[in-house]
């Protein structure tokens, strides 16, 4: 829109945090009360598109499938190993199966990504 109008989405934007943070106040007590395994689950469900919509992604391509279904895998784990976490290992592991087992598609990738 014009410049002239903009600053009342600045203005809304202020009314509406204003309004949630004095609302908060109200509604913090009874979230408290929820058990925690149903915010657990409300928040994984909310996640699933995110999920559904990476892993689409990823497995788009038949190319380096086995290194990320393994990084994938490891990284839900959530599991340290020798005190280092499971982001750390998922990458380390699925990019060695990718070497290991897709080679070829692996060592293409790697020079595609990094000609200049």
């Amino acid at each position: 829109g014009p410049k002239e109008g903009r600053y009342v989405a600045g203005l809304i934007a202020d009314v509406t945090a204003g309004l949630c943070g004095f609302l908060a106040c109200f509604v913090v007590p009874f979230i408290a009360i929820v058990p925690t395994a149903f915010i657990s689950t409300i928040a994984a469900l909310a996640m699933m598109g995110v999920i559904c919509s990476s892993l689409s992604d990823a497995f788009r391509d038949k190319r380096l499938m086995l290194g990320c279904f393994f990084a994938f895998v490891i990284a839900a784990a959530d599991t340290p190993i020798m005190g280092i976490g499971a982001p750390f290992w998922s990458l380390l592991c699925g990019t060695l199966v990718s070497l290991v087992f897709e080679g070829k598609d692996y060592r293409a990738f790697i020079k595609r990504n990094t000609e200049e």
